[in-house]
């Protein structure tokens, strides 16, 4: 094979390589997306729930409790 037709074929190889590679991430980013998407999705469902925060409410008394503790020893 001559000089130029090793040339030519590397060339081919590379850019065969870089397409694949291109086509890799482009499946990666589509994956991401679909993701996201499902993720998004699922945050708004969590927005029309209603949540008991009955237990926040007593988390909260306790913790602020425990700073006025705090506050009074420092």
């Amino acid at each position: 094979m001559s000089k130029a037709g090793e040339i030519y074929y590397d060339i081919k190889i590379r850019e065969n390589g870089y397409k694949s590679q291109m086509n890799k991430i482009d499946k990666d980013m589509d994956n991401f997306a679909k993701k996201g998407q499902k993720a998004s999705d699922n945050i708004d469902k969590i927005n029309k729930k209603n949540i008991n925060v009955k237990g926040l409410d007593s988390s909260i008394v306790k913790v602020e409790q425990f700073g006025n503790m705090l506050e009074k020893s420092g």
